[in-house]
Formats: structure tokens, C-alpha cells, sequence
């Protein structure tokens, strides 16, 4: 075989590839370009010589200049939708099962099966379900044993059973604890460029709003009501980035110190102070 062959699942992947990236660049350039050009048909006319290797992939050779009894190969591209594909292909969950390789099939008995549609055990089982054993051996020429022995590899089984501790979830980095009182009705958030965060921001207490109140260029201050102020407070910046803050009555040490490292929105020692004067919400630093 030549070694300038190539396989058409290769040829034919690679062609789909660049056109769903010239696609994806058409949603780019409607940002800016109100009007612009796609691709409407796309079709190939190969002179090619067909082959097939060992392992019964079918392969393409271009023909060369003067080169005569070349095949010529035509391949049309359409478009094709989510749910087109999703009716037409297997399911993602039944391919991440058990394959016919994991079953002990050779080579070339997985070849068999997958010219009856059959590339994993899920596949084989259902097959000989809604026909029968032998039905499937006949048609795919192979000894009715192996594929039964294939069938058994496959099959669920549980080899033993053991008490499993609930996981311990690690505590988001990203969320910063605050640690305030029962009773506390406000907190101030220090920083800088907070002015007009009362209009252009917005708060939320385990996902229902609370309004900032008060905001100045070094500022903010959140209104948290009536509510019991222990849950997560979300405070979403003029710029749009979102800060998260996990308030409870059980922390003794922040870790991190007073809510350093979260750009725009620090609760400082000073401010949390002077806050637990006012309204009883207190900050201990570590």
C-alpha cells in the first residue's frame, strides 16, 4: 500500500473540523459586521484509488499525473441539527461503557460485530436480546461460545460491598467567610471605585436580593433586613465580576485575614469595627 494514502474517516473528519471553525468565526465577526458571507453548498469531485487495509479501513490514494483507472469519488457536505444528531448517533453514556476489546473479542471478531452496527457490549447485548445468540453469531460468523463468553465479560457485576464515608467537600477559594452575629442587619463593604454601586451592582442572600443602600468611591453598604444573616451573599461590581462571601455566626478565624485578594470589595478590619458599633455585625481577623 502507498505510503501517501489516507483514511476517508481521517479526510472526511478533517474537512468538518475546519468548517464548524469557520462557523465559530462567523460569531465573531457578527459582532462588528452587521452583513457577511457563509458557505451555502460545499461539494468534492477526488480522482482517487480506493483501498483497503488489514484492519479493514478504507483508505484513498490520489491518482498522480498520467495515472489512468483512477476512481472519481464525489462528497457532498449539508448542514445538519443538534437534534438531527442527537436522533441519528448513539447516546454519549451507552459509548462510555464496556467495548467489545474490554470484552476479550480479537480484532478481528470486533470487526465483525461492527459491520452489524456493534462497537460496544451495550450494543451486543441489546442485539441478542431482540434476537437471539445464535442469530448474531451466524451474522457476524463467529463461534455462538465466544460471543456468549463476550456477553458474560460485560455483565454487571458487584464483587463486594463496604460502608463509604459522605464526601467532605473542600471549601470554595473563591468564597470568602465573614463571620457576623444573629441580629445583624447591615454590612459595609471597604474598597475602592465602589460609587454608584447602589445603581449599577446588585446583592443577593442565598439567591434572593437585598439592596445595596449605600455606596461611595471607597464604600458599600448592604441591606440584609430582617433576614437571618447567615447563608452566602453574592455582590455583583459595576464592572460586572461577582464576589461571593460566606456569612456565619461559627467562624472564629477567616482564613486569608479580612478579605484580602478580592479586588473592589474588602471589608477591612477598621470598617468591620466600626460596622459592629453601629450594627452588630463583627469581624475577626486571624
Amino acid at each position: 500500500m502507498a505510503d501517501d494514502s489516507f483514511a476517508v474517516q481521517d479526510f472526511l473528519e478533517a474537512i468538518t473540523s475546519q468548517l464548524d471553525r469557520t462557523q465559530d468565526a462567523l460569531s465573531l465577526k457578527a459582532v462588528n459586521r452587521p452583513l457577511t458571507y457563509a458557505i451555502r453548498e460545499f461539494s468534492l469531485s477526488l480522482q482517487v484509488f480506493v483501498e483497503m487495509d488489514d484492519e479493514g479501513v478504507v483508505r484513498f490514494r490520489s491518482a498522480g499525473p498520467n495515472e489512468t483507472g483512477a476512481s472519481t469519488v464525489s462528497v457532498g457536505f449539508t448542514t445538519i441539527t443538534r437534534t438531527m444528531i442527537r436522533e441519528n448517533t448513539v447516546d454519549i453514556a451507552e459509548a462510555q461503557g464496556p467495548t467489545l476489546n474490554d470484552a476479550g473479542l480479537a480484532p478481528a471478531e470486533q470487526r465483525q460485530l461492527e459491520r452489524l452496527g456493534v462497537r460496544n457490549v451495550a450494543q451486543l447485548r441489546r442485539l441478542s436480546s431482540e434476537s437471539s445468540e445464535n442469530a448474531v453469531a451466524q451474522f457476524a460468523d463467529l463461534p455462538v461460545n465466544r460471543l456468549r463468553a463476550a456477553l458474560q465479560a460485560g455483565r454487571p457485576a458487584v464483587r463486594a460491598v463496604q460502608p463509604e464515608s459522605p464526601p467532605r467537600l473542600a471549601p470554595d477559594p473563591a468564597v470568602q467567610r465573614v463571620r457576623v452575629p444573629p441580629g445583624t442587619r447591615r454590612l459595609r463593604l471597604d474598597g475602592e471605585n465602589l460609587d454608584g454601586l447602589t445603581t449599577s451592582g446588585a446583592a443577593a442572600l442565598d439567591g434572593v436580593g437585598v439592596p445595596i443602600v449605600e455606596s461611595g468611591p471607597a464604600h458599600a453598604v448592604v441591606d440584609l433586613g430582617h433576614r437571618d444573616p447567615r447563608g452566602r451573599l453574592d455582590v455583583r461590581l459595576g464592572d460586572g465580576q461577582t464576589l461571593s462571601f460566606q456569612l456565619g455566626d461559627e467562624y472564629d478565624s477567616p482564613p486569608g485575614g479580612p478579605l484580602s485578594g478580592a479586588p473592589g470589595g474588602l471589608l477591612s478590619d477598621t470598617a468591620a469595627a466600626a460596622d459592629s458599633a453601629a450594627n452588630g455585625a463583627v469581624w475577626e481577623p486571624s
